[in-house]
């Protein structure tokens, strides 16, 4: 609908139908008292992280050394969440356990427009770590909403050939790789959402033949709740081989996968986050010594600002939700990273 010309007549029907569908569904009385809105059901789903790590408790303790690191990564967030004494009293194993993970080959979730060209073009600059392409992409983690039509998913055993110091996976989350150490890049949902609208709008554009016939797909996927579906999409495909994941619509359910994903990364990477002293300090742990530039901002006439925020904060409800939440394990994180030893 966004890229096809149509009649005024049509157009204003169009319009109106949608406008009911908008009243009726966040305004009628029905809706109010049979179902919660998304919003109410949100925020019911994440008054409790227990809907997120139900056995990731104290008791997880004793089996410590046979856990995982993304299980570590999870339990030391939650305990530091919801159990404070037992986090303090077990906290230096958790510290022992992530500086033994600081200096491992590394890959970073690039959710786009976040900031992860600069990312990149910072790490190819400083020339410290190793790397592969223009935006520092491999195989099939160049991204799918651009020009890669072909994703697949990426294992382990693959990975663990790769020789590059650096990767931006620009997809979606795979499995975690046990040689790897993982972070994810993000950004407040709604501005994000304006600034990969406006990318693809721009590639339309410029790369019309190339985009033809896959346009309406790509919109859909950049403006709601991308974030939500990069964490969430790669378990829901392990389920059903044959779900097609550019069409792939997360619902709450997933939500609380993504929420128990991001607790599972190394690092939580949010480049206009306050604490920028602890921002340096995890780009350190990463061996990227300076701070973050700006390298691949839209300029000229073609970025426009002036989208209804109210629609696009409905879209992207889950996003929303689940940035709130990360921005509360970076801080938990910050908290954590004063009890590191630097290690460069």
């Amino acid at each position: 609908m966004f890229f096809t010309r149509i009649s005024h007549n049509s157009a204003a029907l169009v319009c109106i139908v949608l406008l009911n569908v908008y009243l009726f569904y966040f305004y009628s009385p029905s809706a109010e008292k049979g179902s919660s809105t998304v919003a109410t059901k949100l925020k019911e789903s994440s008054t409790s992280s227990s809907n997120v790590s139900p056995k990731y408790t104290c008791d997880m303790m004793e089996s410590f050394d046979t856990l995982s690191y993304p299980q570590i990564n999870q339990l030391r967030r939650s305990l530091m969440m919801n159990d404070t004494t037992c986090y303090k009293n077990h906290k230096t194993k958790f510290v022992k356990a992530f500086e033994e993970r600081i200096g491992l080959q590394h890959i970073m979730l690039h959710i786009p427009k976040a900031g992860g060209t600069s990312v990149c073009q910072q790490v190819k600059k400083e020339n410290k770590l190793t790397n592969s392409g223009h935006n520092c992409w491999k195989d099939s983690f160049c991204p799918l909403w651009c020009g890669c039509t072909s994703v697949q998913p990426t294992t382990c055993s693959k990975i663990e050939h790769w020789k590059e110091d650096f990767v931006m996976n620009e997809n979606y989350l795979d499995d975690f790789c046990a040689d790897r150490s993982y972070s994810i890049l993000i950004r407040e949902p709604v501005k994000r959402a304006i600034s990969h609208i406006n990318h693809l709008l721009e590639a339309v554009a410029y790369r019309d033949g190339n985009l033809e016939g896959t346009r309406n797909w790509r919109l859909s996927l950049v403006q709601a709740n991308y974030l939500t579906w990069s964490l969430s999409v790669y378990p829901a495909l392990k389920k059903d081989k044959s779900l097609d994941i550019r069409h792939y619509e997360p619902s709450e359910k997933d939500l609380i996968i993504a929420k128990r994903r991001l607790m599972q990364m190394d690092y939580i990477l949010d480049l206009s986050h306050e604490n920028t002293s602890c921002r340096a300090k995890l780009l350190r742990y990463l061996n990227i010594g300076n701070e973050i530039g700006h390298d691949n901002s839209a300029g000229g006439n073609s970025y426009r600002n002036d989208f209804r925020k109210m629609d696009l904060n409905g879209m992207n409800a889950l996003d929303v939700e689940l940035y709130e939440y990360a921005t509360r394990l970076i801080d938990m994180d910050c908290d954590f990273y004063k009890k590191i030893g630097r290690k460069n």
